[in-house]
C-alpha cells in the first residue's frame, strides 16, 4: 500500500455522506459533525473528528498527522510511506 493511494476526504456523520472539501461537508447538514477519515478501498483505516458543535475542534494538517503517525505505528504504512 503506497501512502498516495489513501484517499482523505471529510465524512460528515449525520448525512452519512463524503466530501472532497470540509465546506461542501459543512453545507451538508444544518449542525453538522464533520471528520477526517482515509480511505485505503473500501477500507476505513483512519478518522479523526475536524469540526462540531459548531465549531473547528482541531486543524486538518494536526489530524492528518494524528492518523499518519497512528497507521505507522500500527505498521499499515512505513516510514517511507509504503507498505
Amino acid at each position: 500500500m503506497n501512502i498516495k493511494d489513501i484517499v482523505r476526504c471529510f465524512y460528515e456523520e449525520r448525512s452519512n455522506t463524503c466530501h472532497k472539501t470540509i465546506a461542501s461537508a459543512k453545507r451538508a447538514d444544518k449542525f453538522p459533525y464533520v471528520s477526517r477519515v482515509w480511505i485505503y478501498g473500501e477500507k476505513v483505516l483512519g478518522k479523526e473528528t475536524v469540526f462540531a458543535y459548531g465549531e473547528s475542534v482541531g486543524t486538518i494538517k494536526g489530524v492528518d498527522r494524528f492518523i499518519e503517525e497512528t497507521l505507522r505505528r500500527k505498521g499499515i504504512i512505513g516510514e517511507d510511506g509504503q507498505k
